[in-house]
């Protein structure tokens, strides 16, 4: 068995480096769709939070994605999202 594990040793490397290659591309997919829906967000006048699609998509890339993208979704999409009166009434 432990003859097995030696073997594989050399391989590891590349393993790393393949779930590296696919975190960054989830990444870089996570900041596409964001400025994506942010861009629809302006066009159809609901537009975004603080800041624009561009620097929406720049959050995403420097929190890791995940974060970024909770936080966006938290604030335009969420339940807990301020609402004015006259749209909280229509829903």
């Amino acid at each position: 068995m432990g003859n097995i594990l030696y073997q594989f040793a050399p391989t590891l490397p590349y393993v790393f480096y393949g779930f590296v290659g696919l975190y960054v591309l989830v990444i870089l997919v996570l900041a596409l769709a964001v400025l994506r829906d942010a861009r629809l967000r302006q066009l159809t006048n609901r537009g975004t939070f603080l800041v624009g699609p561009w620097v929406w998509s720049l959050i995403i890339l420097a929190t890791g994605g995940f974060t970024g993208a909770f936080a966006y979704w938290l604030i335009h999409y969420s339940s807990l999202r301020h609402q004015p009166r006259a749209e909280a009434t229509n829903t």
